[in-house]
């Protein structure tokens, strides 16, 4: 997705890539915060990640979002999928930047 809009809308790129680090930063404050809902919302969760990240184009990353939902499927304690979820989100937040030549972990 990222270099589409870099061929296609590259007056876009810078606006596009902020919007998607301050989302995935807002999911991140999400999963810290707030209190542990059922399955149906958790997995609701992942996906969001999953959808936000897909625009990175890594499939490892796809499939580390898969990994989480199926973790909560066989029955793994919520906390624990959420800290993978977050360690996960970093990632995706430092590939954002070395894809676009930014630098954007430092804000949450």
């Amino acid at each position: 997705m990222l270099s589409l809009i870099a061929a296609t809308a590259p007056d876009q790129l810078s606006s596009f890539t902020v919007a998607l680090d301050e989302a995935i930063s807002r999911w991140m404050s999400a999963a810290e915060n707030e209190s542990s809902g059922c399955l149906e919302q958790e997995l609701s969760r992942v996906h969001a990640l999953k959808s936000m990240t897909s625009a990175l184009g890594s499939c490892r990353i796809a499939d580390a979002c898969e990994d989480l939902a199926d973790a909560l499927r066989s029955g793994e304690v919520i906390g624990s999928v959420r800290l993978r979820g977050c360690a996960l989100a970093i990632s995706a937040k430092r590939l954002l930047g070395r894809a676009t030549g930014q630098s954007l972990i430092g804000g949450r």
